[in-house]
């Protein structure tokens, strides 16, 4: 659900809206501490209720915000870095994470909370851990065309996946993959005309005597009672042709 921005002078337990700017919150406390900037969703939400004055001492405050799924998705973060347990510890660990973000109410303060339910953490880039400026919310499809094995192609002046490209242009995926292994120039590859088709080799016929008749190979097969290819096999071996032989025609087919 989106928040309503709160109006300046409204007061959220001890902390009072100075100034409004996007979703960080300028608020004043009671205690009369320095202003501070909060998170909307800090403020409307109760999770933030002064500058820290109410913190007891020697005892941690809790978030309130275990049970959410950006809470969890926090926690597979630092598995994935940390945990070695996790599948691909090895790489993940190499790439790290920032140590701000190691504390829970950084990362959400950075990140913020997630924008619709079929979006999840992606790295922007994938050679680049878990750090501000390198993270987004994106969808399955968004990540799928983030993979790090994923093939961009740029023409016209656009950058995209050769799966993007099959959607926008209506050329299956197949296709492209097959024109780029041919060596085809791009607009070649991206092209949605049928590419010209190499013109099909002609043989010429197979005609078959006997002294007395003329037959051809179709002919000849169903006299027989062969296949055309143990047909084939005979006439080039020049056996078992009960007394027909080959003999050469000019015409093709």
């Amino acid at each position: 659900m989106r928040l309503s921005k709160p109006n300046i002078g409204s007061k959220f337990n001890k902390l009072t809206v100075i100034a409004v700017n996007g979703q960080m919150i300028t608020v004043k406390c009671d205690c009369g501490s320095p202003e501070k900037q909060v998170r909307l969703t800090y403020l409307v939400r109760g999770i933030v209720k002064a500058c820290g004055c109410l913190k007891p001492k020697g005892r941690p405050i809790s978030h309130g915000m275990c049970d959410t799924k950006i809470y969890s998705t926090w926690k597979n973060m630092l598995n994935r870095v940390f945990s070695k347990s996790y599948p691909q510890y090895e790489r993940y660990s190499k790439l790290g994470v920032c140590e701000d973000w190691k504390v829970f109410e950084n990362f959400y303060r950075d990140v913020g909370d997630i924008p619709s339910g079929d979006m999840s953490l992606d790295r922007i880039n994938n050679d680049v851990g878990y750090f501000p400026g390198n993270v987004r919310w994106a969808t399955r499809k968004e990540q799928q065309n983030n993979r790090s094995n994923t093939v961009f192609l740029s023409f016209n002046g656009e950058v995209k996946s050769v799966k993007n490209w099959s959607e926008l242009l209506g050329i299956s995926p197949e296709t492209i993959s097959s024109r780029l292994k041919k060596g085809l120039q791009i607009q070649d590859v991206l092209s949605i005309t049928k590419l010209p088709q190499r013109p099909a080799i002609r043989e010429p016929k197979r005609v078959f005597s006997n002294g007395t008749e003329t037959v051809s190979f179709s002919e000849l097969a169903k006299r027989l009672k062969i296949s055309k290819s143990t047909l084939h096999y005979r006439a080039d071996k020049k056996t078992k042709l009960e007394g027909f032989v080959e003999i050469k025609e000019a015409s093709f087919v």
